[in-house]
């Protein structure tokens, strides 16, 4: 097993802080359909992960990772 260090590979702060006020609001939703406009309305919060999650998919089919 090879350590791959997956530093520059992590969400800036200010998007990991866009993404826990919309969970926030997702959590304090009462219905279905309020959840609902809450995703929509953010989507592109969501989105903005996307590439990062294929990087790790990538390292992680590649190699075993482990912390350092």
């Amino acid at each position: 097993m090879i350590y791959i260090s997956i530093d520059g590979n992590t969400p800036p702060p200010e998007l990991l802080e866009k993404a826990r006020k919309v969970t926030k609001k997702l959590e304090a939703a009462k219905t279905e359909k309020e959840r609902k406009q809450i995703i929509e309305k953010n989507s592109k919060v969501w989105r903005s992960f996307k590439p990062l999650s294929r990087q790790m998919l990538v390292f992680r089919n590649k190699e075993c990772l482990f912390p350092p």
